[in-house]
C-alpha cells in the first residue's frame, strides 16, 4: 500500500473513467513516449552527442517512429483506457504492435533518410528505440495498475479474513476481484 501516494492524489483512481483521461490523453502519452524513446535512442548510440550530419536524420526519424507507431497501436486498439486491468494477452498486443511498429518505421526511415541524401545512422538505433517502446509502454501500464491497485489496498476497511482453497481457475479470478473491488467483504489472506 502507498498511503502517501493516496493522500496526495486522493482521486487518482478516479481518473481512468474520467473525461479528463481519455483517449486523446492516451495517445498524447503514447506520442510521448515514442519522441522520448527515439531521442533516447539516438542519444545512448551516440554517447549523447549526436554528431550535426544526423541532425536531420533524427527529426525524420522522430516524426517517422511517430506515425508509424501511433498507427500501429491503433491498428492493434491500444488506445482505450482500461490500464487497470493490464494482463499478458495485453503486453502480447503490446510487443506486437510495438514490432509491427518498429519494423514499418526502420523502412520508412531508411528511404526518407536515403531520399533527403542523410546518412544512414547505426542499425543498432532502430533495436535501442523498439527495446526502449517497449519497456515503456509496458512499464506505464503496469504501473497504473499497481498504483491503482495500492489505491484500493489503502481503502480497505477492517474485513473478514478467508482462504480460497481448491478452486483453480475460479479461484485466480476471485482473488483478481477481491483485490480490486475495495467493496469485496473479505480479505483474502491465503490461496
Amino acid at each position: 500500500p502507498i498511503p502517501v501516494f493516496s493522500s496526495v492524489f486522493p482521486n487518482f483512481h478516479r481518473l481512468e473513467y474520467s473525461r479528463v483521461f481519455g483517449r486523446g490523453v492516451i495517445w498524447l502519452t503514447h506520442l510521448a513516449i515514442f519522441a522520448l524513446c527515439g531521442l533516447s535512442a539516438f542519444l545512448l548510440r551516440f554517447e549523447f552527442s549526436v554528431p550535426d550530419n544526423h541532425r536531420l536524420a533524427v527529426g525524420t526519424s522522430l516524426l517517422i517512429w511517430a506515425l508509424t507507431k501511433s498507427t500501429s497501436f491503433a491498428l492493434h486498439r491500444l488506445g482505450h483506457g482500461w490500464w487497470r486491468y493490464v494482463s499478458l494477452p495485453d503486453l502480447k498486443m503490446l510487443l506486437s504492435a510495438n514490432a509491427l511498429g518498429s519494423a514499418v518505421s526502420a523502412i520508412l526511415i531508411w528511404f526518407a533518410t536515403s531520399a533527403m541524401g542523410a546518412p544512414w545512422f547505426s542499425r543498432s538505433v532502430l533495436i535501442i528505440d523498439f527495446v526502449l517502446c517497449l519497456l515503456a509502454t509496458t512499464g506505464i501500464r503496469v504501473l497504473t495498475r499497481m498504483m491503482l491497485e495500492a489505491i484500493v489496498e489503502t481503502k480497505k476497511s477492517v474485513r473478514k479474513r478467508a482462504v480460497i482453497y481448491g478452486a483453480g481457475s475460479a479461484g485466480v479470478l476471485l482473488l483478481r476481484e477481491a483485490r480490486g473491488n475495495s467493496g469485496f467483504p473479505f480479505e483474502i489472506c491465503g490461496f
